[in-house]
């Protein structure tokens, strides 16, 4: 970033990626430590502490929805929007892409497996389940 935009992002408490990048304080085991915040393992490392703590911590009534699932079927938003009371414009949905991933860079398969469950767990619950 330039001088501007790093003195922007500090002032937003933004230190989620980038020069002033500072994970998240969960409460959780700091398995971040060990990793380096320049290989994919520590990004995916942080899902899961992430995606851990919102699941441990998430009211009972929370649902997590399946990004997947938003892009590929436009009722999941819709049905979103109507179970919060929020007006939804038919053309919302076209908001919603998937992005191509060429390739994955390599990964820890225990840990990219304990994420896929962890995310397979968490949106069996959603609306579009």
């Amino acid at each position: 970033l330039d001088p501007f935009g790093k003195t922007y992002m500090w002032a937003l408490a933004h230190h989620e990626f980038g020069g002033y990048h500072r994970p998240f304080s969960l409460g959780t085991d700091d398995r971040l430590s060990d990793l380096d915040p320049s290989s994919a393992d520590y990004w995916l490392e942080l899902w899961i502490a992430t995606y851990r703590w919102l699941k441990e911590t998430a009211p009972n009534n929370s649902q997590f929805e399946s990004y997947e699932a938003l892009c590929s079927d436009p009722q999941v938003w819709q049905r979103i929007a109507e179970s919060y009371g929020v007006r939804s414009a038919a053309d919302d949905t076209e908001v919603f892409a998937l992005a191509n991933h060429a390739s994955l860079p390599e990964l820890d398969t225990d840990r990219l497996s304990y994420a896929m469950e962890l995310y397979e767990d968490i949106t069996s619950k959603a609306i579009s389940a």
